[in-house]
């Protein structure tokens, strides 16, 4: 039987959002318009800040163990959809920005990135 242990007690009245963990234990947990790295004892490893109005809806670690967060702008018109790939260590290596947000995105068994707006699916080589 599973035990319960809290991580991040810290964020109490935090939204999250997202959440996803790599081979080698991190966890990456997306709240409104930042994500954090925490290691495995739950001490935080580094945070990545978005823009103010930006929201992640969607976080996926690579094998390389590239973090790809996904998420929308909830400011823009239109609702303008974002990706950034960052680094383990949290630094950002590329990002696109769509006309609309991406509500959820996969990896390919080729390290591929596939997501998905309302209406249209993307493709970005990992």
């Amino acid at each position: 039987m599973g035990s319960e242990h809290h991580l991040l007690a810290g964020l109490r009245g935090s939204e999250i959002t997202a959440i996803a963990t790599a081979r080698d234990g991190t966890l990456y947990v997306g709240i409104a318009n930042h994500v954090v790295a925490v290691n495995k004892s739950g001490q935080l490893r580094w945070r990545y800040d978005l823009g103010q109005d930006d929201e992640i809806e969607s976080i996926l670690v690579g094998g390389s163990g590239t973090v790809y967060e996904l998420g929308w702008d909830t400011f823009s018109p239109g609702s303008a959809g974002f990706i950034d790939a960052l680094t383990p260590d949290g630094e950002r290596v590329w990002w696109d920005t769509v006309t609309d947000g991406f509500q959820e995105g996969m990896l390919g068994n080729d390290g591929s990135v596939y997501a998905h707006t309302e209406s249209t699916l993307y493709h970005y080589r990992g």
